[in-house]
């Protein structure tokens, strides 16, 4: 089942479908992705039931909101259930999730009509690289 939210408050409609096996087009808001997901980008999320791998962009509920942002540790806190997750363009934040706050894994990112899918290999190597460098750049270098 492929569902089309195009509204930036579509949260509620978008973890209901996503926990429903649904995968959804949504267009998130915002700089802190820039420049894997811009601003104007549509990204296809689908359902990642509670785990995410180093290097996942995922769809989360932190204090501030649903965010997108990329997961730069995995296994974190006393039950090893928590994720830290941060914007690739947003140096300064870092937000730690427990795995049942993910509403979803991102699969592609379509920008100017052309998809780009990141759930293979190559996308998943290259984002565990950038998550890895990431956390460097938050730890000041």
């Amino acid at each position: 089942m492929l569902a089309k939210l195009d509204v930036c408050d579509a949260t509620p409609l978008l973890s209901a479908a996503v926990a429903q096996g649904a995968t959804v087009w949504w267009r998130p808001r915002g700089f802190s992705m820039s420049p894997a997901i811009g601003h104007e980008d549509r990204v296809l999320v689908s359902g990642c039931h509670g785990a995410a791998r180093l290097g996942d962009i995922v769809v989360c509920r932190t204090a501030s909101g649903v965010v997108v942002h990329r997961v730069i540790r995995t296994g974190c806190g006393d039950d090893r259930r928590e994720l830290v997750v941060a914007g690739d363009n947003a140096p300064e934040r870092t937000d730690r999730v427990r795995t049942n706050q993910l509403l979803g894994r991102v699969v592609a990112i379509e920008r100017d009509g052309r998809v780009q899918r990141i759930d293979t290999s190559i996308g998943r190597a290259r984002g565990a690289v950038k998550a890895l460098r990431r956390r460097w750049l938050s730890r000041g270098g």
